[in-house]
Formats: C-alpha cells, structure tokens, sequence
C-alpha cells in the first residue's frame, strides 16, 4: 500500500483516514482497531466538561458509518466502520506500540504533511475560470469608463452653459 493512500480528502479539504486503512497498516484486525476506537469514545465522555470546553468538536474525531459486509454463505451483515481525522488518529496511535506501529506513526505524520501541503498550494484556474475572471475585470472597466464619460459631458455641457453666461453677460 502506497503511503498516500493512508490518507484521503474529506468534503471539507479535510485530511481524514480510516479504521480499515489503520488496521491493514498496523496489522491489527478490524475488529480490534474499532474495539479500541469505542474504548476511546467512552473515556472521552468520562473527561470533565469544564476542563475541555470542546469536547464535542474532540467527538467528531471518529464518525461512525456501517458498512454491508458479504457473509459466505451468502447475504450481508452490519459492520462498523470509522472515518477518522488527524486528531482521532493521534489519539488510537498513542495507544499502540512495537516497531510496525512507530513505523506508521512516522509514515502516517509525513502522508498527512504531504496532503496539508497539497491542499494548500494555490489552486491552478482553468481556461473557463481566467476568462470569465477577464470578461468580469472587463466589465467593471467598461463601467467605470462609463462614468468618466458622463461626468466629462456633465462637465463639458456646465462649460458650455458657463461660456453662454458669461457671453450674454459681457454683451449687456
């Protein structure tokens, strides 16, 4: 497994993982790695409130979603899954130890580096995008040649209208 694949895009730009990707890593079953991940919800509702004012952003590290695994005599059955973001992450690895988990930890540290560096590269427009951002810059410049022109008429008519004053003045 390639180690970008560790770590995939959420809807948010948001670098996320999740409890198969950390099984397979770490050589744990599935099963053990949702266990520990359900061991962690409940000593998060144990934390006091008051010390961790957060504390429900700290409950959506993990997002529980259940998945329709084939049984082999046929049909499906219920399993649990977890999406996981970097915080949810630190908090499963921590508890794991032994060299394949330190190996991952560094691995998984320098996929999420790599993804945040990604995400924030700036983002390269396409032909569609510059020309509509031309034909908006365009636009406003028409708008604002626009009206120069009007008050340079207004000014023009003003002298104009100055100069038959002044005119019709100097004739009296």
């Amino acid at each position: 497994m390639n180690d970008m694949n560790l770590v995939f895009k959420g809807e948010n730009s948001q670098a996320l993982t999740n409890s198969l990707l950390v099984a397979e890593k770490f050589g744990k079953t599935h099963e053990h790695v949702v266990r520990d991940i359900d061991c962690i919800l409940e000593k998060i509702q144990d934390v006091d409130n008051q010390c961790y004012p957060n504390l429900d952003e700290r409950q959506s590290m993990f997002e529980l979603y259940l998945d329709d695994v084939p049984l082999p005599n046929g049909g499906f059955k219920k399993a649990k899954r977890y999406v996981m973001n970097r915080d949810g992450f630190t908090l499963l690895a921590m508890g794991f130890t032994g060299k394949r988990a330190m190996k991952f930890k560094l691995d998984y540290i320098a996929a999420f580096n790599a993804m945040e560096n990604e995400l924030k590269k700036p983002k390269q427009m396409t032909l569609s995008e510059q020309l509509l951002m031309q034909a908006q810059f365009n636009i406003e410049q028409e708008k604002r040649i626009s009206a120069v022109e009007q008050r340079l008429d207004k000014m023009d008519n003003e002298r104009e209208e100055n100069e038959r004053l002044l005119l019709a003045a100097t004739l009296f």
